[in-house]
């Protein structure tokens, strides 16, 4: 079970995981985003909103690089280092987060239905 966890948690073998996540998230994410619009006939509009739901893996990539290069700096059991890459990541997922949102939304198939007709009383 030890060589296991060790060639798993070798740092070349999260390298390469986090590359190759960083490279497919995007493809994953942008041919996700064509089948569902492909069904929602709005294709463009769900394959951007894919492939930048999947640039998330690509920012992982970059943050795994940045807490790497803060811990060198700074030493992995000190406070200040914990403080920093904590302010880092919370500050990031709040760009992301708010970036993010504001991709254009796709419009529910039936959205413009209902909105036009008034509500039926039963």
């Amino acid at each position: 079970m030890a060589e296991l966890l060790d060639v798993i948690l070798n740092d070349r073998n999260i390298l390469l995981f986090l590359i190759a996540l960083a490279v497919l998230s995007p493809a994953v994410g942008a041919a996700v985003g064509a089948f569902q619009g492909r069904r929602d006939n709005q294709k463009k509009l769900y394959v951007l909103n894919g492939f930048a739901h999947g640039l998330i893996g690509t920012l992982v990539l970059a943050m795994w690089f940045v807490y790497n290069a803060l811990t060198n700096h700074y030493g992995l059991d000190t406070v200040k280092n914990l403080l920093i890459n904590l302010a880092v990541f919370i500050g990031v997922g709040l760009a992301a987060g708010l970036i993010l949102r504001r991709l254009p939304r796709p419009t529910p198939p039936n959205a413009e239905d209902s909105a036009e007709s008034p509500p039926s009383s039963v």
